[in-house]
């Protein structure tokens, strides 16, 4: 039997089906950080999970699998200091041709720190 890491980001706290997608987007509770916007919804899960939405307008598979990753992992970083029992879903705005070629660990951990709390806050 394999162990599993303690450094990965689990399957439970992925935000998978549709449903959950639609729930955080029709929540109308986001915040727009330029490169990105961070909707919210209660899941009623005693921990937060996370929903990323990359598309092609971002770049080819390459560079948005490589969003994707950087996102997990701040959010995985900052898994303590996230408030429990929501979802956060983010749709990434960034043009292929963005001058900012892609977000950096620092800047992703810098977007859950301080917008994920504040969302917090106005979710019903």
């Amino acid at each position: 039997m394999t162990e599993e890491s303690p450094h990965r980001f689990e399957r439970h706290r992925h935000v998978r089906r549709g449903e959950d997608f639609a729930r955080a987007y029709a929540s109308r509770v986001r915040h727009d950080a330029g490169w990105c916007v961070v909707h919210g919804a209660s899941n009623g899960l005693p921990f937060a999970r996370l929903g990323l939405s990359v598309g092609r307008r971002c770049g080819g598979a390459v560079r948005r699998n490589r969003i994707k990753r950087v996102l997990r992992e701040a959010f995985r970083l900052c898994g303590e200091e996230l408030p429990i029992g929501l979802d956060f879903v983010v749709s990434c705005r960034l043009p292929k041709s963005a001058s900012m070629d892609r977000p950096t660990l620092t800047e992703s951990m810098k977007l859950f720190r301080e917008v994920l709390p504040t969302l917090h806050k106005l979710i019903p």
